[in-house]
């Protein structure tokens, strides 16, 4: 597994992905500069890593590639327009990265997409740079994703992907802030999330 990091301030933090094998953690490779950083890894030969700023990174038996620049929109961070916040790998031919204004970006293998929208109702355009809701995924299969993000305590849209189109799901009982969810198959996922006064909740798709 792949595990990108980041340190120092906010807006000048410096990434690195770093692996860890056999019960060892390798050195740290720089992976560029952002405030966020995930990572999803389909196998142990491949994982994709993006960034808040926009840029993407794979990684290929042990080697990192370079940045490219799936979303040139989220570059400025903190920013009053988009960023990248979530990705997702069923294989190292199909990814889904997410970002905070309700878009998808699929990697192929070869190529990230145009930015596509989900169709994630009700959010808004962020009030101050960096107020970006959160948006996350979990792709178990090519033909299967769910998404979804938290706007309030009252709505917390999501939605489908089925390989070809993206269809928004019934409202669901969790909303919570820092909405996250992760799919076993097209049939289970769980989604988890709180607020300070509330503690953590959960609540579960069932397809």
């Amino acid at each position: 597994p792949a595990a990108p990091t980041a340190a120092g301030a906010f807006g000048h933090r410096h990434g690195y992905g770093l692996t860890y094998s056999g019960g060892a953690w390798s050195s740290p490779v720089p992976l560029g500069t952002a405030n966020v950083y995930t990572v999803s890894c389909p196998s142990a030969i491949f994982c994709a890593a993006v960034t808040d700023t926009g840029y993407a990174y794979t990684l290929r038996k042990n080697t990192w590639s370079g940045a490219t620049d799936i979303y040139p929109v989220a570059n400025a961070q903190p920013s009053s327009t988009d960023g990248v916040e979530d990705i997702s790998c069923a294989t190292a031919g199909f990814c889904i990265a997410v970002t905070a204004e309700g878009k998808a970006l699929t990697w192929n293998g070869i190529d990230w997409s145009a930015p596509q929208a989900i169709g994630l109702s009700g959010i808004q355009p962020p009030l101050f740079p960096g107020d970006l809701s959160h948006v996350s995924i979990s792709c178990p299969t090519a033909v299967y994703c769910f998404a979804g993000t938290d706007i309030d305590a009252f709505n917390a849209p999501s939605a489908t992907w089925n390989g070809t189109q993206w269809t928004a799901t019934s409202p669901g009982p969790m909303k919570g802030a820092s909405w996250n969810v992760s799919c076993a198959n097209s049939a289970f996922c769980m989604v988890s999330g709180g607020y300070h006064a509330a503690g953590d909740i959960s609540s579960i798709w069932d397809g």
